[in-house]
């Protein structure tokens, strides 16, 4: 695909999604309806992010170890702190819709979340 079809692919993707975070907030849009209204066909198997197990296990499992290491508190719930660190990298892809953001700047707002979350979990002194 020419790079200028991709970036129109992109704009018109873009779009739709503005469109659609516009009615229905960030929080009442999901991959399947910004694809459906790209005209996009998203395979039955796919697993949007945020459902997908073997992300959600690969988090847990890194937290899972820092509460083993010590570097976790143990009083943790660990399934509430996946969903809250999934939640964050989602809200951080708002970012190339509503500002244009760019993967360095999504990078440094996602440290930024990370670290916050992060420093709520260390063990209490």
């Amino acid at each position: 695909m020419r790079a200028s079809q991709k970036e129109a692919t992109r704009q018109h993707v873009l779009a739709s999604a503005r469109s659609l975070f516009a009615r229905h907030g960030f929080q009442g849009t999901t991959i399947r309806d910004i694809a459906a209204a790209h005209d996009w066909t998203l395979s039955s198997d796919a697993k949007p992010f945020g459902r997908n197990a073997r992300l959600k296990g690969g988090v847990s499992d890194c937290l899972a170890k820092g509460v083993a290491d010590g570097d976790i508190r143990a009083d943790v719930i660990l399934d509430e702190v996946v969903a809250l660190i999934i939640s964050a990298f989602a809200w951080t892809f708002r970012l190339a819709i509503t500002q244009n953001a760019d993967a360095k700047a999504m990078i440094t707002v996602m440290d930024r979340q990370i670290g916050l979350i992060v420093e709520g979990l260390k063990p209490k002194s």
